[in-house]
């Protein structure tokens, strides 16, 4: 991961305002994506790291999840790559046995859109 990469994960770390144990989780996700090295990048995986920590902090702290209008949006993502959300399935099943959290399909579909634009 490349330095703004890894400042993003610290600042999230040093948050006050999220669970110490949803950054290592994200974490072991991001090592789990098969990109080569000048693809680790916060640029690539910024946006996708932001979502994915702040889902899973809501989902440790019992609060609502993301609701996401645009379905057709995550619809046609999900129907280019349905590998991504393949992906999605296991990174929420991880979640479920690391954090004790369920993530609801329409979560783990944006997850899956995330994915598919990396």
């Amino acid at each position: 991961m490349d330095d703004a990469l890894e400042l993003r994960l610290q600042v999230f770390t040093d948050a006050e305002n999220i669970d110490p144990s949803v950054v290592p989780v994200v974490r072991d996700e991001l090592n789990r994506l098969a990109l080569p090295a000048d693809r680790r990048t916060d640029e690539v995986l910024g946006i996708f790291t932001s979502h994915l920590v702040n889902a899973l902090n809501r989902a440790v702290r019992g609060e609502p999840l993301t609701v996401f209008e645009a379905q057709d949006v995550v619809d046609a993502a999900i129907a280019e790559r349905p590998d991504a959300y393949d992906h999605a399935r296991e990174l929420a099943r991880r979640a479920e046995q690391a954090l004790g959290v369920d993530l609801p399909d329409t979560e783990v579909r944006l997850l899956g859109l995330h994915l598919a634009t990396i």
